[in-house]
């Protein structure tokens, strides 16, 4: 509520556009002295570490160039992400591997460009009373919309809060983590939307993006602490890779692609020693972490697009919210979409100084060198927005140099896949590699994965076919981001997974190009208001369920992740380390890379033998596996089940119901299997090929 005050309230507000720089180079003094300090006392502040290396690149460059601090501040995080590449990449190429003594050298500089910057500019403080004067008088009360919004944001608290609980050690159940947390996430969802709808119809930009943030806990926050450990099995290749760089300090060339591109691992290895935060534990918050990256890397593509501030707040919503493809975990894809939005942002802004361009380049350089196929989509809608927008002729000569040149240099790493062994073929690349006979409930989650990602660009292409018919300004650039992705699945399929890098990639253009429209709506009357809520919540409902409808088979257990360190680490020399099916958290630690250089298939699947034509209904199958381990490399075999793999092999319908049931009981109580480990719903059986006893693996036993 607007109140008139007396003189005697009168309070001295500095101009904000003044003071914020120098505020800002004092908070990265800060932070540059207490990681710089503790970790030269050899006892890392984590936060403050991070901070260094995340925050204050970007904000630092901001507080040099206040006059570009309204337009690119929503891309510290990018630009922090590239320093941490850069960091970790040259550290590991040049094998002059010290995150301690550089974050210890780094902080110090920090401080001091810091002090600089703010004696520079202490001019701005010492007339602190001499800015623009604001009536204040107290009590002052909120007005209504802050009020209602609050509520909203609270409710969507508590109901999240409930949530969560409910989820902790939750048994699997049909319909995903969903049908666990129930209602009370569907409360949150509602109650945030709603409280971002009415901040947003008054205005209130600073409101909207409290409640978008909100927003952003519960729907990407829920995963993360509902499980103790990262999910998805396959995130525990790229911790291996990360345990690798950090024990070796260099790469390993020819082992795997990893070391070809080793831009993200190498970033996660710097900050883990850096800040003495283990992988794992970063790994595990990575997902709502670059959800934010990426909603304000979004923001700052809409701004650069024409869009408004509320515009941009709700754009970097959307893209949270319908980003659904679950490419936001520890990857390297999950990096890279947030650094080629940002390059992308930095191109189609018109107002942009030359130095922006540059500052693509750079973030570019960071892109090429963490993720094969993002820069190619980077490089070819650059292309064509340089064709559209007729300037900056260089930029994509330069990128097309660096993302070729990387490649040549690195050609025989990729070779074997094939680069272009499905071009033209679009209709066969945008295949996923699923069962033989999936169940039903994978097809019907099939179903809405699809849904979903249909109501997503069927959204964004009505937006932009309405403004294409009324002939608005900058829908060919907006349509270009959106959808030039589609391009990639001319070329191949990306080992099958083609498909969920161009959901993913379609994700900005798509969430900017919602986002117009949906703020149209709720500053329009209350019916539109609602329809615009209403659009919101679809979306955001069919997108989480395919987010979360296979969570239960994606959630490791702790057991599983002990298991597989364990035998990586403490089983002595060659040896098979085979999941009954290809569910399993392999090669989690850096002990994969002898493993793999003695061993090239050392963690194959019982299921990538023999074993996944029999069903083991007699004793004639276990024989035949057993005829399939000696035919190949003669080995001690360790076949790991899991509780889990039960679950996914019925889901995907690698075998007959029943079918690893049977094969356990029979392999148990079989001559020339025994058991080496059984915990937590873990087991862990022996094979020893024939003459084979007294090799080193055939004897260990877990301490």
């Amino acid at each position: 509520m607007t109140t008139v005050l007396d003189r005697s309230d009168v309070a001295s507000v500095p101009p904000a556009a003044a003071a914020g720089p120098v505020v800002a180079a004092a908070a990265c003094a800060v932070v540059g002295a207490v990681a710089s300090a503790s970790v030269a006392v050899g006892r890392p502040v984590g936060p403050a570490v991070l901070g260094l290396y995340l925050l204050v690149p970007g904000v630092l460059l901001l507080s040099l160039r206040p006059a570009a601090a309204s337009r690119y501040a929503l891309l510290v995080p990018a630009v922090g992400l590239a320093t941490t590449i850069a960091c970790g990449s040259l550290a590991l190429w040049l094998g002059l591997w010290a995150p301690g003594l550089l974050t210890v050298l780094a902080g110090a500089a920090v401080v001091v460009v810091s002090v600089r910057t703010v004696l520079r500019r202490r001019s701005t403080l010492i007339g602190w009373g001499g800015g623009r004067r604001r009536l204040l008088r107290g009590p002052v009360r909120p007005s209504r919309t802050t009020s209602a919004v609050a509520v909203c944001l609270a409710v969507a608290l508590a109901a999240w809060v409930v949530a969560v609980l409910g989820a902790l050690d939750a048994d699997a159940r049909a319909g995903g983590l969903l049908a666990v947390v129930g209602w009370p996430f569907g409360i949150a969802v509602a109650a945030g939307l709603v409280g971002f709808g009415l901040a947003l119809r008054a205005g209130r930009t600073g409101l909207a993006s409290l409640a978008a943030l909100v927003l952003l806990v519960v729907v990407r926050g829920t995963g993360t602490l509902a499980s103790s450990v990262p999910v998805y099995h396959w995130t525990y290749k790229h911790l291996g890779v990360v345990d690798l760089m950090q024990s070796r300090g260099s790469v390993l060339g020819g082992l795997d692609v990893y070391q070809a591109w080793p831009g993200f691992f190498a970033g996660a290895a710097w900050l883990s020693d850096a800040s003495g935060i283990a992988a794992i534990d970063l790994a595990r918050w990575t997902t709502p972490a670059l959800e934010l990256a990426l909603g304000l890397a979004v923001a700052a593509l809409a701004r650069a697009l024409g869009g408004s501030r509320d515009v941009a707040v709700a754009a970097g919503l959307v893209a949270v919210v319908v980003n659904w493809v679950g490419q936001d975990y520890f990857a390297p894809q999950a990096v890279a979409i947030v650094l080629a939005t940002a390059v992308l942002a930095l191109v189609v802004d018109r107002e942009a100084p030359r130095s922006a361009a540059w500052a693509a380049l750079g973030l570019y350089a960071a892109l090429v060198v963490s993720h094969q196929l993002t820069p190619y989509w980077v490089l070819g809608a650059t292309l064509l927005l340089t064709l559209v927008l007729r300037r900056r002729w260089w930029l994509p000569a330069a990128m097309a140099a660096l993302a070729l040149g990387y490649l040549a240099l690195h050609y025989d790493a990729v070779a074997h896949y094939g680069i272009f062994s499905g071009f033209g073929d679009a209709v066969q690349n945008a295949r996923t590699t699923i069962g033989v006979d999936p169940s039903d409930q994978q097809r019907l989650d099939s179903t809405v994965a699809r849904a979903a990602a249909l109501a997503v660009w069927g959204s964004a292409a009505a937006v932009l076919a309405v403004a294409a018919l009324r002939r608005r300004e900058g829908w060919v650039i907006t349509a270009i981001v959106a959808f030039s992705p589609f391009a990639l699945l001319l070329a191949q399929s990306y080992g099958g997974e083609a498909v969920l890098r161009v959901m993913l990639f379609t994700v900005p253009g798509c969430a900017v190009a919602i986002a117009g429209a949906v703020v149209a709506l709720l500053r329009a009357s209350w019916v539109r208001f609602t329809a615009g809520v209403v659009w919101l919540g679809l979306l955001a409902a069919v997108c989480a369920q395919a987010t979360y409808d296979s969570w239960f088979l994606d959630r490791v257990s702790e057991a599983e992740v002990r298991t597989s360190r364990l035998l990586l680490d403490e089983v002595p020399g060659d040896a098979y380390l085979s999941a009954a099916v290809p569910r399993w958290p392999d090669r989690a630690t850096g002990a994969y890379a002898w493993r793999l250089e003695d061993q090239w298939d050392f963690d194959r699947s019982a299921y990538a033998i023999e074993a996944a034509d029999l069903d083991f209904t007699s004793v004639v199958d276990a024989v035949l596996l057993e005829r399939s381990i000696r035919s190949s490399a003669a080995l001690p075999t360790y076949l790991i089940f899991s509780d889990a793999m039960d679950a996914y092999a019925d889901y995907y319908g690698l075998y007959p119901p029943g079918t690893l049931d049977r094969m356990r009981d029979l392999l148990v109580t079989r001559s020339g299997w025994d058991v080496v480990l059984a915990e937590d719903g873990v087991l862990v059986l022996r094979y020893l090929p024939g003459g084979l006893t007294d090799t080193p693996a055939a004897t260990w036993r877990a301490r």
